[in-house]
């Protein structure tokens, strides 16, 4: 599902089938280690305050990550492909 989301989002040169590859995968890799630090953060700070202030606590900053996508979407500049 990843892929179909990264190929409707990005669009991509025609013949660079190598470009999406790496690109894709570099995304991949950067959900997984998120996944990865998520869980060993919801561990430690949930064995500290408990689960439940943990998670309300990781939430509202997962809830950030819509406001900064839109305000770096802003930021940078748009690419011709």
């Amino acid at each position: 599902m990843t892929l179909e989301l990264w190929n409707g989002w990005f669009p991509q040169p025609k013949g660079h089938r190598r470009w999406v590859v790496s690109s894709l995968g570099s995304v991949l890799l950067a959900f997984d280690t998120a996944i990865g630090t998520g869980s060993l953060l919801v561990g430690s700070l949930g064995d500290r305050v408990g689960l439940g202030t943990a998670f309300l606590v990781l939430a509202g900053l997962s809830a950030l990550a819509v406001p900064a996508f839109l305000l770096t979407r802003r930021l940078l500049p748009e690419t011709a492909a």
